[in-house]
């Protein structure tokens, strides 16, 4: 597995980044996906209705971000799919606030 390179940036003005090595990105596949879900659902149900206060409309966010990454992610690297997706149900449910207002 090929590794990433990370820059750690000192607070002091005269130090050098030191490299740190972390372990690389990886494809997930749908099974991965359903793995994470089945992982990830109450939390994922618990972030959508903090922000959208509906029960029924958490549901469908999470619903459209679990189609959404079960298209996407097998396309490319993500470093933490199920952070990923956690963004994911975020992102949707804020821009769903915002459409209805």
């Amino acid at each position: 597995m090929t590794q990433l390179v990370v820059p750690v940036v000192s607070r002091r003005s005269d130090a050098r980044p030191a490299p740190v090595r972390v372990e690389s990105a990886v494809f997930v596949s749908v099974v991965g996906l359903e793995e994470i879900v089945r992982q990830r659902a109450p939390s994922l149900l618990a972030a959508a209705r903090r922000i959208l206060e509906d029960d029924a409309a958490a549901r469908c966010v999470v619903e459209e971000a679990m189609i959404v990454a079960r298209e996407v992610l097998p396309l490319f690297r993500v470093a933490n799919p199920g952070t990923w997706i956690q963004g994911l149900v975020v992102g949707l449910a804020v821009a769903r606030t915002k459409s209805a207002t």
